[in-house]
């Protein structure tokens, strides 16, 4: 599952723990859309605990999605990515 959790103003937390559905994934990232709507040189924290291969349906909500994740990602200047290694 993919949680998005809004830190500060400007930064934003998002967690992968398993894998998860269509609906899920679109939840998931209109959530992550909604938080940084208005920052700047923003900061974004992955945790990823465990990472699957997501079923075709999330992933073609994600591709259907790029626009948006490519208008996030010229607001976001700093990205950390932590794993967990079983």
């Amino acid at each position: 599952m993919l949680c998005v959790f809004p830190n500060r103003r400007d930064r934003v937390d998002v967690e992968f723990t398993e894998m998860q559905d269509a609906e899920a994934m679109t939840t998931a990232l209109d959530e992550l859309f909604l938080h940084p709507k208005n920052i700047e040189q923003g900061k974004e924290l992955y945790r990823i605990k465990k990472l699957h291969w997501q079923p075709l349906d999330a992933i073609m909500v994600e591709l259907s999605k790029l626009p948006e994740l490519f208008r996030l990602m010229r607001k976001v200047d700093l990205i950390a990515v932590v794993t967990e290694k079983e």
